[in-house]
């Protein structure tokens, strides 16, 4: 298993572009705050603020609705530069694409926090339960959901990490998954006429 320290790494453009699910826990992370803003349009480029310095980030919903809103901009503007500027600074479009990686980072370290609890503590296991895994087989699953980039796709498994700690550690299949499982059985099945 993985030793880590909360709150132990800064993060860094390098670490945001590769980032595992091990490394959203170990990482200091800008707070969330519903900041507001507006976009503006530009006939130039602006400076624009490091996210890397950052205190305070806009929420998920802030930062998608100032996208949305630079897009249909864009459109009707072709040849200007458009920015969202608030009391943080001022961003264009990959500064807000960063944000959101940043937010969902944060939301994995949520994740991760609860998933390593889950990992260390000891459940009473029903006397119904004649099998279960072995520990190096877990401790194979936790090197691929935690070494593994977050957002990566897992080969033959078609799942990144994170989609596949959703499944084995929230303990609930969303509908693609079973999408996924009924694909993958109906590519093992024989065909039967």
């Amino acid at each position: 298993m993985f030793l880590a320290k909360q709150k132990s790494k800064d993060l860094t453009s390098g670490t945001l572009s590769e980032l595992t699910r091990f490394q959203a826990f170990e990482c200091r992370f800008p707070h969330l705050k519903r900041h507001s803003g507006k976009v503006e349009v530009h006939d130039q480029p602006k400076q624009q603020s490091n996210l890397l310095s950052l205190q305070y980030i806009p929420d998920r919903h802030t930062l998608e609705s100032w996208r949305d809103e630079m897009r249909r901009v864009k459109d009707s503007n072709l040849k200007s530069y458009c920015f969202a500027e608030s009391s943080l600074g001022c961003f264009d479009d990959d500064g807000i694409k960063g944000m959101l990686r940043i937010t969902e980072a944060i939301y994995i370290k949520r994740a991760v926090e609860k998933e390593l609890d889950w990992f260390a503590s000891t459940y009473p296991r029903p006397l119904s339960v004649i099998s279960h895994p072995a520990t190096n087989s877990i401790k194979k699953f936790q090197n691929l959901i935690y070494g593994e980039k977050f957002d990566k796709q897992v080969d033959g498994l078609q799942m990144s990490p994170n989609e596949m700690a959703n499944v084995c550690c929230d303990r609930w299949i969303s509908s693609d998954h079973v999408h996924w499982l009924l694909d993958d059985l109906n590519i093992s099945q024989k065909k039967t006429l």
